[in-house]
C-alpha cells in the first residue's frame, strides 16, 4: 500500500499556529461560526407513516431485550426447558414438525398438532418441554400410530387422515433441490442452536436458518410444548394503541384464542427514550 506523507511547509505551520490561537482565545464555537457561510437550522418531524414505522421498530427491540433479561429466564422457572422468540411468519417454519426438525427435535403427536391459524402476528412465543424420549426420524413416522391419533384424539375422517400421512411423509423424505446441489433429505437449520442448548432460550428469525443435509439415523429429542403468538405495541402516548387493538381484535369473528392459542399482547410505552425509559406492559389472553 502507497502511503502519500506531506511535511508541513513553515507558511503553513505558522497559519495553523494562528488558527489554534485563535481557538484558544474566543472559544471553538465563534471560530466555527466565523468561518460557516451557510447555515440551516429548523424544527423537524418524520413523516408520520415514517414515525410510526420507528416507533413500532423501537418496541420490538425493547422487546427483544425484555424477552432475554426477564421474561425468557421467568419461563424458564416455570419449567420449560427451551423458549424461542421467534418473529418471522413464513408458515413452513411455523409448522410444528418442520420448526422442530429446525431445531434438531421431534415433536410429539399432541404438539403437532397444538396448531391454527398462526399468521399475522409480530411474532411467535414457542416453549418446550422435554419428555425424556429420543427417536429418529424413521422411528418417529410410524403411520399407523399417526393414523390412531388423527382418528381417534382429533376424529379426522379416514381421507383427511392419508392426506396429513403424505404432506408428513413429503415433509420428511422429499427430496429438493437448492441452487446446483440437489440432496437426498435437506432440511433447515437454526444458527442459534448452541445458544439454546446452553441458555435454554434463544431468539429467531427468518435470517437464522442454513441449509444442511439431515441425517436420518441420528436420534432426537422429542419434545412437547405450546405456541403463544405475540403482538407488540409501542407507542408515546400512554394506552392510546393497546385499547384501539384490543377493541378491533376482540370484535373479529375469527382471531386465535377460539382455537385455543393463548395471545400474549406487550404494549411498550415510551416515557423517554434519551434517558432509555420504558415501560412494558405484559399481558396472556386465553379464550
Amino acid at each position: 500500500m502507497f502511503l502519500w506523507r506531506r511535511a508541513l511547509t513553515p507558511s503553513s505551520l505558522k497559519k495553523l499556529e494562528k488558527r489554534l490561537d485563535e481557538v484558544r482565545r474566543v472559544g471553538i464555537e465563534s471560530v466555527i461560526n466565523k468561518w460557516t457561510r451557510k447555515r440551516n437550522v429548523l424544527e423537524y418531524s418524520f413523516q408520520r407513516p415514517k414515525f410510526t414505522y420507528w416507533v413500532g421498530y423501537i418496541g420490538l427491540r425493547v422487546f427483544d431485550d425484555y424477552f432475554e433479561n426477564v421474561l425468557a429466564p421467568s419461563l424458564k422457572k416455570e419449567g420449560w426447558d427451551y423458549i424461542i422468540l421467534f418473529n418471522c411468519g413464513e408458515d413452513e417454519i411455523l409448522d410444528g414438525l418442520c420448526f422442530c426438525l429446525y431445531n434438531n427435535m421431534l415433536p410429539t403427536y399432541e404438539f403437532l398438532y397444538k396448531r391454527a391459524n398462526l399468521f399475522g402476528h409480530d411474532a411467535f412465543l414457542i416453549k418446550l418441554r422435554k419428555t425424556g424420549v429420543s427417536m429418529t426420524i424413521n422411528e418417529w413416522f410410524n403411520v399407523d400410530k399417526i393414523m390412531e391419533y388423527l382418528m381417534t384424539e382429533l376424529e379426522v375422517e379416514n381421507r383427511d387422515a392419508e392426506e396429513e400421512i403424505e404432506y408428513l411423509k413429503h415433509t420428511l423424505y422429499q427430496g429438493r433441490s437448492y441452487g446446483s446441489i440437489n440432496w437426498s433429505h435437506p432440511i433447515m437449520r437454526s444458527r442459534c442452536l448452541s445458544e439454546l442448548n446452553e441458555r435454554g432460550y434463544t431468539i429467531e428469525r427468518y435470517y437464522s436458518f442454513d441449509a444442511t443435509v439431515q441425517n436420518m439415523d441420528t436420534p432426537l429429542e422429542v419434545v412437547d410444548g405450546e405456541v403463544e403468538a405475540v403482538e407488540i405495541k409501542c407507542s408515546t402516548s400512554p394506552g392510546h394503541q393497546l385499547h384501539k387493538y384490543l377493541n378491533q381484535f376482540l370484535h373479529e369473528e375469527e382471531n386465535i384464542l377460539k382455537h385455543g392459542i393463548p395471545l400474549r399482547l406487550i404494549y411498550v410505552h415510551i416515557i423517554a427514550f434519551e434517558k432509555n425509559r420504558f415501560k412494558i406492559d405484559d399481558r396472556l389472553l386465553k379464550g
